[in-house]
């Protein structure tokens, strides 16, 4: 295949475009890139649990477990939109959250800049599930539950499946390479 290649811009639907790339000769590839204003997460600990959201992502037809975070806001600051996302998912304030780094998933598809924070919960929030190695995800649409899952259980969990959402795996791995202390 021949680097040489013209790209050509189809449609375009919201903050997402297909653009279809001509090489020499007649071999074509098409491709949807995705604008998008940037998301911020947190993970959120508490006596040795991280506070994660049991959520159903229709893209994906399942269940996750996740940070809670979410969509920066035009004019707002990733640390603004992680306490606001905070908040809006949990009912929970963030005490003083530290960014953690920032970075993009999938360089060739999308400029979505994840911005990556870590904080500590300062009281226990009440008739929270804590997870335990038994744990099985349930298919239902409707899922939307705060969950806690305990430090020593969360690379099971993702070795089994059970988390499988990268931004919150990156910000588990990241926070602790780093000897962040949350």
């Amino acid at each position: 295949m021949n680097n040489n290649y013209i790209i050509k811009h189809i449609a375009s639907i919201d903050e997402a475009a297909v653009i279809e790339r001509s090489y020499s000769g007649n071999e074509k590839d098409t491709y949807v890139m995705i604008d998008h204003p940037g998301t911020a997460i947190v993970s959120a600990k508490h006596n040795h649990c991280f506070l994660m959201l049991l959520q159903y992502r229709k893209i994906i037809d399942k269940v996750t477990i996740e940070f809670p975070g979410g969509v920066i806001k035009k004019g707002e600051s990733p640390l603004d939109a992680v306490k606001r996302e905070f908040k809006e998912e949990t009912h929970f304030e963030l005490n003083s959250p530290q960014q953690l780094g920032s970075y993009i998933a999938s360089v060739g598809t999308s400029n979505e800049k994840f911005h990556l924070f870590v904080d500590s919960l300062s009281s226990t929030p009440k008739g929270i599930e804590i997870l335990d190695s038994r744990f099985e995800i349930t298919h239902n649409e409707h899922t939307y539950q705060l969950v806690f899952v305990p430090d020593e259980l969360f690379v099971s969990l993702i070795k089994k499946g059970i988390i499988y959402d990268s931004k919150s795996i990156l910000a588990y791995f990241l926070s602790s390479f780093l000897g962040k202390t949350i």
